[in-house]
């Protein structure tokens, strides 16, 4: 399971999942859904494909189908979050992008999709239908309205690359360290290290410090060996140091974590499988 990619389902013939956020943060990762954001409050600092957007109140993104994103809500922020299977307007998908991530006309954005979250709460006749329609409406009316071009056959060999490396990190956490991360894209240190924060919009030893966090969660909830064990297996140089960086992930000391602890929010429209890659800040709210 690559690193950063999340798997979704979501409830019966549905395509379309709408929820709303406070202080939506959360890793970099990609999912075969596309997605639409909108700040409802605050701003938001999203970034896709390595592209930082800065969204402020009323702003709003596109992020296509399979692209490399992250989202920092700011503190007190209301996030809109459509997520929708990619099969709902796969024609425009597969042969066009967007000249911006951000959307130039955002405007009544989050009350469509309100409106449409409404409907498939309720329930009623042909509502999957229904709102499946209202949706690729949506979609259609962004792509017409906003700048396109063609993809490029070439444009995504670099991002291919980097979606290894994260897979190779998810399988190799303990014995994954900056030098050997740096080496297997062939880039030098200096450029690595920019490189991934770009990529990633976080350091990569912090990124790093979540995946040996994720694996620590599962071993102590699975196996009954010792702090020095978990540590080792883990990645971490000394128990002093599991200890902080565990703490500071998810609030409690390893030997106290709750058998029933999950590292990430989750969410209640998918079966998650792998990498959850919302941070422990973020809560889903009632509209």
């Amino acid at each position: 399971m690559l690193a950063q990619y999340e798997y979704r389902t979501y409830f019966g013939n549905e395509k379309i999942w709408i929820g709303t956020y406070r202080n939506l943060s959360n890793l970099p990762h990609w999912h075969y859904d596309g997605e639409l954001i909108c700040v409802l409050k605050g701003e938001a600092i999203v970034r896709i494909e390595g592209e930082k957007t800065v969204l402020n109140e009323g702003g709003a993104c596109f992020v296509p189908p399979s692209s490399l994103h992250s989202i920092e809500g700011s503190e007190g922020s209301l996030i809109r979050v459509a997520l929708f299977d990619s099969s709902l307007c796969r024609d425009f998908f597969e042969g066009y992008n967007l000249c911006s991530y951000r959307l130039s006309e955002a405007s009544g954005l989050g009350d469509e999709l309100l409106k449409i979250k409404k409907e498939l709460r309720a329930k009623e006749r042909f509502y999957v239908e229904k709102t499946d329609a209202e949706f690729t409406g949506l979609l259609y009316g962004i792509f017409q309205t906003e700048k396109i071009r063609e993809k490029e056959k070439d444009e995504t060999k670099e991002t291919e690359r980097y979606r290894k490396l994260l897979a190779k990190m998810e399988e190799e956490t303990a014995t994954t360290d900056f030098s050997s991360a740096a080496e297997f894209l062939s880039f030098s240190k200096p450029y690595f290290s920019e490189y991934f924060k770009k990529m990633s919009g976080m350091k990569f030893s912090a990124y790093l410090n979540a995946l040996k966090v994720k694996k620590a969660v599962g071993l102590l909830q699975e196996r009954s060996e010792s702090m020095e064990q978990i540590a080792y297996d883990c990645g971490f140089g000394t128990v002093r140091n599991f200890n902080r960086v565990f703490k500071n992930a998810t609030g409690y000391a390893p030997k106290s974590l709750p058998k029933d602890y999950v590292y990430g929010t989750g969410r209640s429209y998918v079966e998650s499988k792998g990498f959850d890659p919302t941070k422990e800040r973020s809560v889903l709210v009632e509209d």
